[in-house]
C-alpha cells in the first residue's frame, strides 16, 4: 500500500469517526432536551384538562343547585 492510500484511510477514518461522535453526541443533547420540552407540554395539558373539568363541575353544581329549588 503506497503511503498516499495509508494517509487517505487513516484520515478518511478519522473522519468518519469523529462525524459518528459529534452525531451520537447531538442526537443525545438533542433528544433529551425534547423529552424534556414534551414532557413539560403534556404537564401544562394535564393542567388545563384538569382545570376545564373543574370549571364544568361547577357549573354543574349551580346549574343543580338552581333546578333543585324547583323540585319541591
Amino acid at each position: 500500500m503506497k503511503l498516499r492510500q495509508k494517509t487517505l484511510l487513516i484520515v478518511g477514518g478519522a473522519l468518519m469517526s469523529l462525524t459518528a461522535v459529534l452525531y451520537a453526541t447531538s442526537f443525545a443533547i438533542v433528544l433529551n432536551r425534547y423529552q424534556q420540552v414534551e414532557e413539560q407540554e403534556m404537564r401544562l395539558n394535564v393542567i388545563r384538562t384538569l382545570e376545564a373539568l373543574q370549571n364544568e363541575l361547577e357549573t354543574l353544581q349551580v346549574t343543580s343547585t338552581d333546578y333543585s329549588a324547583w323540585d319541591d
